[in-house]
């Protein structure tokens, strides 16, 4: 449909022109994001409802499905009433009908963070499903093939392009991109008996942030330091540092044997310093000092190449790292995230990755150089793009692959690390 088009609909288009009187008991309520009824508001609702009347009906499908109107409904029934006043939607695609849900749930009600968070992470996949050509990821993907020079089409148009999530629900919701993507990572990241316990306990969205950038085991390690009173208050900076103090240190597994002419490595840098608790590294995984990281004897073979990850703040010992490794530095790569970070000086928003080489292990084929920058979302905490494995791949394929201080497999390639 073109824009013009669009424009000219009413949303009356999406209703049946009359309400209806629908008994109650006829109505399907189904599966729901919100899977239990708040009490108190039914009560409220049907308060109101007894002195003025329902001033909203409640919206079905023409299989009397329930869309919208879960609690006036349960309202309704409380005060004994057999019909109540329906709107049915014309609107027949299970998606579209979940959004229509979701949004009223959004606007309508006072929400706390975490239910909101666990409707906008249902409105993001919903929303990515109809309009697949939002994701980050799949636009990223036509960019880097376009720039290595892959015969690639975009199944849109650009006039007809569907806003990003985050904008498309922030105009809805009159919610900031910031709020929205902050409270999906809550509901995301956080276990969902966290979850129950951050509702309960009254703890502020600002430390709920901090829990969901914690692993999972000291999320609940946390909760539980708490709700026994080993912690002496509820402030989750005193909860955590406990949890941290009491942590057994891993075991650093053996180096793999053999020789590798392709080393991928991520190393745990250690910082000093630091202002808050969960954003020091050794909240995130066990860090290294440089002197550790360049006295490790890594399997390279005589002709090898070398992918160094660091950080700015870095730059200098990543160098050293290099060439204790026995590598000489070439260039670099340059990944540059969705989402700006900490910093001293400036805030960070990229990473470098150092290229080094040792012995004579050739170059890429001119066909196989990608572009030096490399652009894709921040994700979990120190994860780097799935894309730089492919890169690696295509610049020097069919080699005998390692990766050092690596989180997950990959096939083809030899995986090093205590977080594996």
């Amino acid at each position: 449909m073109t824009e013009s088009k669009r424009k000219q609909r009413s949303i009356l288009d999406f209703y049946e022109s009359s309400i209806s009187k629908i008994k109650t008991s006829e109505i399907i309520i189904g599966t729901r994001i919100r899977s239990k009824p708040d009490p108190n508001k039914i009560e409220q609702l049907a308060e109101s409802i007894e002195e003025i009347g329902l001033q909203n009906p409640i919206t079905i499908t023409k299989k009397k499905k329930l869309v919208s109107g879960y609690h006036r409904l349960h309202a309704f029934k409380l005060l004994g009433f057999n019909e109540i006043p329906c709107i049915i939607t014309t609107v027949d695609n299970s998606l579209h009908l979940e959004l229509m849900e979701i949004d009223e749930n959004l606007i309508r009600y006072e929400l706390h963070f975490i239910d909101r968070g666990q409707h906008l992470k249902k409105r993001k996949e919903i929303y990515e499903q109809l309009y697949p050509e939002t994701k980050q990821g799949m636009s990223q993907a036509i960019g880097m093939n376009k720039k290595l020079g892959h015969n690639v089409t975009e199944t849109v148009s650009p006039t007809s392009r569907k806003s990003s999530f985050s904008k498309d629900t922030a105009k809805k919701t009159g919610f900031s991109e910031r709020t929205i993507d902050q409270e999906i990572q809550i509901a995301t990241e956080i276990e969902p008996e966290v979850q129950e316990f951050i509702k309960e306990k009254e703890i502020s969205k600002t430390d709920a942030l901090k829990i969901a950038r914690m692993p999972k085991e000291d999320q609940r390690r946390v909760k539980d330091m708490i709700e026994t009173g080993k912690a002496k208050d509820k402030f989750i900076e005193n909860a955590y540092m406990k949890v941290k103090k009491n942590k057994k240190p891993k075991k650093v597994p053996k180096l793999p044997k053999g020789k590798f002419n392709v080393i991928y490595a991520d190393p745990p840098w250690h910082y000093e310093g630091g202002t808050d608790a969960t954003r020091i590294i050794e909240n995130q995984y066990p860090t290294m000092k440089t002197e550790d990281i360049c006295i490790l004897e890594i399997p390279a073979a005589k002709d090898s190449v070398l992918f160094l990850w660091v950080t700015n703040p870095k730059l200098d010992e990543g160098l050293e790292v290099m060439e204790s490794w026995g590598f000489t530095y070439k260039t670099n790569m340059v990944w540059v995230k969705d989402k700006i970070g900490m910093g001293y000086y400036a805030r960070g928003r990229h990473e470098i990755l150092l290229i080094g080489t040792k012995g004579s292990p050739g170059v890429p084929e001119p066909k196989d150089r990608p572009d030096s920058v490399i652009e894709a979302p921040r994700t979990k905490h120190s994860k780097k793009p799935e894309s730089a494995y492919e890169l690696i791949e295509q610049m020097y394929p069919e080699r005998k692959y390692l990766e050092l201080f690596a989180r997950n497999k990959r096939k083809n390639w030899t995986s090093w690390g205590n977080e594996i």
